[in-house]
């Protein structure tokens, strides 16, 4: 895994079965030895490699933990939310959000 990439490959539990290198649709998956791997400077973390693996091999890096030890470690932590959250996050005004994020001490 490497920790600075989004979406990776679990080695031990790829079969080879290429499903994920057939489905990208920008061809961002390689096989070699044993596994496939993303090419992550053609990746554009689409995140269908993940919903198709049969077996889950590819994952997405989790950084819950380490976001809330941040907030934990009470130094000024800032925000910097993408402009699509108006797509995930629709049902909220923008105010409702800035006042979610400062009750989760951001």
């Amino acid at each position: 895994m490497i920790a600075t990439q989004p979406v990776y490959t679990e080695k031990n539990n790829c079969q080879d079965c290429y499903k994920c290198i057939r489905e990208c649709p920008v061809k961002a998956i390689r096989c070699e030895g044993e596994s496939a791997w993303i090419v992550h400077e053609k990746c554009i973390f689409c995140g269908h490699c993940i919903q198709i693996c049969p077996v889950g091999a590819k994952k997405v890096r989790n950084d819950l933990n380490r976001a809330r030890m941040i907030v934990r470690s009470h130094q000024n932590v800032i925000v910097s939310l993408a402009p699509s959250w108006v797509s995930e996050f629709h049902e909220y005004t923008a105010s409702e959000i800035v006042s979610a994020l400062k009750m989760l001490e951001f």
